[in-house]
């Protein structure tokens, strides 16, 4: 971290703010790709979002954009004629 003046918006652990800013940087170990960590993709995609589609949330998204392109597709070229 860096440490800077305390500022009323700071952090506060234990009741006792705290001087400094925290970064996090997160990198996996190797080389992957998108597609091989989808399955974490999808899973860390659906939390903090509503339950009712659960996992399937990231899908569910990528139907619904799919589906939404292939409308204003057909509507585009009926529009052409």
């Amino acid at each position: 971290g860096m440490g800077i003046p305390v500022d009323p918006s700071d952090e506060t652990v234990g009741g006792v703010v705290q001087h400094g800013r925290i970064s996090v940087v997160y990198n996996r170990a190797g080389e992957e790709s998108w597609w091989s960590i989808l399955g974490e993709i999808d899973t860390r995609f659906g939390l903090g979002k509503a339950t009712f589609f659960g996992d399937w949330t990231l899908p569910a998204c990528v139907l619904l954009l799919l589906g939404t392109w292939a409308i204003t597709v057909r509507l585009l070229l009926r529009e052409s004629r």
